[in-house]
């Protein structure tokens, strides 16, 4: 089914009075989908739904693969009374009160145009430089990225040194807006992270005498299976100054797919 086109106004204002709530700012304009039809009944057919085509930034053609939105409006409306307040109106002086029902879409993540990218690199007392792109505007991302780093290298927050938003020295990432980093630029220093541990164990094996993937990162080490174990400073001191020298460090990038 198609939904008839409408057209759409975005007012943006400035107000002295500090928000109470939860507020974002306006990134983006939202899709408003009227949910009333011809017979003034609740048309559910018009949302999105399982299947159907969406488009985003006008560039890309997308399908909804997963979606409850004709759920959520049937609780909705029977959460609130429509079938009972629906055609009822109450007058107050000027005021005519009604109910009525649109849902507000906005793009979180959106696949084949976001993009992040994250860098990290490994220093001789066993920390990481983490470098990204996003910006932390009172999110905490740089925490949360950090988080995200460690918990794949093996080590404690405070091990993670987090440069950000300088675009001289970090890798592009797409914005801080609409409440995607986490996702966006978390999978791309996921990614990030899982290169460096590969790394971190290859160089570790022969120190061990065992295979890199049978090794394990814990608390500032690299482990293996028996119980023996080596600190990420030595292994950081071999890969630099012993044996087949290299810099441990990898970039990597996201872009969603669906």
């Amino acid at each position: 089914m198609n939904t008839p086109c409408g057209r759409e106004g975005l007012l943006s204002a400035i107000d002295s009075t500090a928000p109470f709530q939860v507020f974002a700012g306006a990134g983006v304009d939202l899709d408003n989908i009227a949910l009333i039809d011809e017979e003034r009944h609740l048309n559910i057919q018009a949302g999105l739904q399982r299947g159907r085509f969406t488009a985003a930034g006008g560039c890309v053609s997308q399908t909804v693969k997963s979606c409850e939105l004709p759920r959520c409006i049937e609780l909705g409306a029977e959460r609130f009374g429509w079938a009972q307040k629906r055609g009822r109106r109450l007058s107050e002086g000027p005021w005519v009160h009604g109910v009525g029902m649109s849902i507000m879409m906005q793009g979180s993540g959106i696949p084949e145009i976001d993009m992040a990218a994250a860098t990290i690199k490994m220093n001789e007392d066993g920390s990481f430089n983490l470098l990204i792109g996003a910006t932390d505007i009172g999110t905490g991302s740089d925490t949360i990225l950090a988080q995200m780093a460690a918990e794949v290298l093996g080590v404690p927050l405070e091990k993670m040194i987090v440069t950000s938003s300088d675009t001289d020295v970090t890798p592009f990432d797409v914005g801080a807006y609409a409440s995607s980093t986490t996702y966006v630029s978390g999978t791309a220093v996921v990614r990030a992270a899982e290169e460096v541990k590969n790394q971190i164990r290859a160089v570790a094996a022969p120190l061990l005498e065992t295979s890199p993937e049978a090794l394990s990162l814990h608390s500032g080490e690299v482990v293996a299976p028996d119980g023996s174990r080596v600190s990420l400073e030595r292994v950081c001191h071999r890969a630099m100054y012993e044996s087949d020298q290299f810099q441990i460090a990898a970039t990597a990038s996201f872009v969603p797919s669906e």
